[in-house]
């Protein structure tokens, strides 16, 4: 599986491109994008099974990169997931109508991402 992760902070991008490769899971190319300007670019060109979004992002933050994939029907067969500091009750219901159904809060919970991913192998199965 492919896998994209959009995430303005190099660090977050590192920790979760560690995570994703530690959870044993057949994952072939990770994917990184500084902001969801660079992400659209990328899924323009790549295919992609799974996209790891913060939503606090310069350019164009999360929020707008999950409208503009769902409005553009980009990567519509992807798993897309928020991965945000924030609070995460009044963001899923703003969210949820673009198809946002998996969250994980920073920092990173190492099983939370191998359930994301188990989860990308059976949609893909």
């Amino acid at each position: 599986m492919t896998v994209l992760i959009v995430d303005d902070s190099r660090i977050m991008r590192l920790k979760l491109k560690s995570l994703v490769g530690a959870t044993g899971l057949p994952v072939g190319e990770i994917l990184e994008a500084g902001h969801g300007g660079e992400a659209m670019t990328l899924l323009s060109e790549r295919s992609v099974d799974a996209i790891f979004t913060d939503i606090n992002m310069p350019v164009m933050d999360g929020r707008e990169l999950i409208r503009q994939m769902h409005e553009k029907q980009v990567a519509a067969n992807a798993v897309k997931v928020v991965c945000t500091t924030e609070d995460l009750a009044g963001l899923k219901e703003d969210l949820v109508r673009y198809g946002i159904t998996l969250y994980i809060e920073k920092p990173f919970d190492p099983e939370a991402v191998k359930r994301v991913l188990m989860h990308v192998g059976k949609t893909a199965a």
